[in-house]
């Protein structure tokens, strides 16, 4: 996202950004220092979002590439891998999301009744889930965010019985998401992300909504494509690790020794040290996600396929079957 942001004519344009974006690496710790400063311009700061948003509608055209390996192969282990969470009978699957993209709108598809995916809350748009969605975004592909009262309403009925199953919730916004308030680019980016959901009604009920989930009994958490940098979220996690034992698995490229060292910090120590108390409450909930981690996988969704058969691999069999999902 760094260098999409970069590459930009935006960013060129005003020599203060493409400077700083030199001097910090992060683009969410960017995205706060420039919006929050008085040293930029309106017109930099606005220069800024727009840089933000043409990058995601790059991101978007490279995802709506009709590339035969990239439909057949990255498309196809997604909704296999997906799909396998889709609950049965009357138990809801839940794939709650911190990314902004449209990668599962595009390739995920609802041509199975037993495993349609819905985004609770919003109007289901024609071109989601069915692989239609174009590389630019109409002004039918983009949707703009309920009231309140809306929200309040959708909250009521939603544990009632439906044939709405699966959910797929995205807990950051998304790229074609408008605010309530201006109709302006709905994404949570940034280090003060807890403030931004607070003031949007249907992202509020989002992290409610994830809280919710994981603190059913016997609940198995499984992440993959998280970086564990964003505290409100591993708060969350922690406290049903404490409170009801969620299980969380864990799905990484990294060397657990490498996960490890990520997750936490150089200085951690048993929390039967005389130092425990020193420490603040993100270290402490990010030592909690460490101990009560109850499996690891070091490897990438493909992996658990076989790209000719489309057939699970033994690594694949055994990570489902660990999770009760075989």
């Amino acid at each position: 996202m760094w260098a999409m942001i970069l590459n930009q004519p935006e960013i060129r344009q005003y020599p203060k950004l493409r400077e700083h974006m030199l001097e910090e690496l992060n683009y969410e710790t960017l995205y706060d220092k420039v919006l929050t400063s008085d040293n930029y311009t309106s017109d930099e700061k606005r220069a800024f979002r727009v840089a933000i948003r043409n990058a995601y509608q790059r991101m978007n055209e490279d995802i709506c590439q009709d590339d035969v390996w990239h439909r057949s192969s990255a498309s196809g282990v997604c909704r296999s891998f997906v799909a396998r969470f889709a609950g049965s009978g009357q138990e809801r699957g839940f794939f709650f999301t911190l990314n902004h993209d449209l990668f599962i709108e595009r390739s995920y598809t609802n041509e199975k009744v037993e495993l349609m995916i819905t985004i609770p809350g919003l109007p289901q748009k024609p071109k989601w889930f069915n692989g239609q969605l174009g590389s630019k975004l109409d002004s039918d592909d983009r949707v703009r965010l309920p009231q309140r009262e809306r929200v309040e309403q959708e909250k009521e009925r939603f544990w009632a019985k439906s044939s709405e199953r699966f959910m797929y919730i995205k807990l950051h916004g998304s790229y074609g998401w408008e605010t309530t308030k201006d109709g302006t680019d709905c994404m949570v980016i940034g280090h003060v992300k807890t403030g931004i959901i607070e003031n949007e009604p249907l992202l509020k009920w989002y992290l409610s909504l994830f809280e919710e989930v994981l603190h059913a009994e016997e609940r198995n958490l499984v992440v993959t494509g998280y970086g564990f940098r964003d505290p409100h979220i591993n708060k969350l996690i922690a406290n049903a690790i404490r409170d009801t034992g969620l299980r969380l698995h864990v799905v990484s490229t990294m060397l657990p020794r490498d996960f490890k060292e990520r997750l936490l910090p150089v200085h951690a120590v048993s929390a039967e040290s005389t130092q425990w108390d020193n420490f603040s409450e993100e270290d402490k909930d990010r030592d909690v996600l460490w101990k009560a981690l109850s499996g690891y996988y070091p490897a990438s969704m493909i992996d658990f396929y076989d790209e000719k058969t489309g057939n699970l691999t033994p690594r694949g069999r055994a990570f489902f079957r660990d999770l009760g999902l075989n």
